[in-house]
């Protein structure tokens, strides 16, 4: 079993016990995970400079072999604020595509992971744990939108989108419930951007879209009143 198989099973595992409320041991998991994602792609960064080669199409494309779990007790009590409260779960199948696709495979896979960590600590901070919970999980979300800006990755896979928007979302709820309106604001711009880019298969999420609807509306409200 290659390093990222063993990642994304580690992944799912994880995600049962965030689902049955193992919070500290899928926190751990995840991390562990992200450690293993963390070295293989220092490898195929190095493969890939000496390659120069263009990235070719990988086993990754297919969008049915991603699937999204919901994890319960993911609620902000508030009826304006929606969070996408799905894990992501990463396709357990070998490497297929050449060198040259393998960091782009890695990259996706760490943001799934770690939106899926930063999912866990939003969920300790709604609970009323201690503000520094929701604070990692800002900085967490941030990471993935970095970890994921390449358009490159954007047009291959047509989950890159979903896992973006999602991370929107997360990060304008927060920004919103702690009452940080100039992030929430820029965030929205930044949703708007990303939504006119983004694919077909990513909007059509039944969760997302209503999601992405609701904070749309609340975009166009704030544009009208400062008009």
């Amino acid at each position: 079993m290659s390093l990222f198989h063993q990642a994304s099973g580690l992944n799912n595992r994880a995600i049962t016990d965030l689902i049955n409320g193992n919070d500290k041991v899928a926190v751990l998991s995840m991390s562990n995970c992200i450690h293993i994602l963390r070295t293989e792609l220092v490898k195929a960064e190095q493969t890939s400079c000496q390659q120069l080669t263009t990235p070719s199409p990988t086993h990754f494309s297919d969008a049915q072999v991603w699937k999204t779990v919901r994890i319960p007790h993911l609620t902000s009590g508030d009826e304006h604020h929606d969070i996408f409260d799905h894990a992501i779960q990463v396709p357990c199948c070998e490497h297929g595509g050449g060198d040259d696709s393998h960091e782009f495979e890695i990259r996706i896979c760490a943001a799934a992971v770690i939106f899926n960590l930063a999912l866990a600590h939003h969920r300790q901070g709604l609970r009323g744990g201690k503000g520094s919970f929701l604070k990692k999980a800002v900085n967490l979300y941030g990471v993935v939108l970095r970890v994921l800006d390449d358009s490159l990755i954007e047009f291959r896979v047509a989950v890159v989108p979903l896992i973006k928007l999602a991370a929107i979302n997360n990060l304008i709820q927060i920004q919103l419930a702690i009452g940080d309106s100039n992030a929430a604001d820029e965030s929205l711009r930044r949703l708007v951007g990303t939504v006119r880019l983004a694919n077909v298969e990513a909007l059509t999420d039944p969760t997302l879209g209503r999601l992405l609807c609701r904070l749309l509306s609340i975009q166009t409200s704030t544009v009208a009143a400062a008009a």
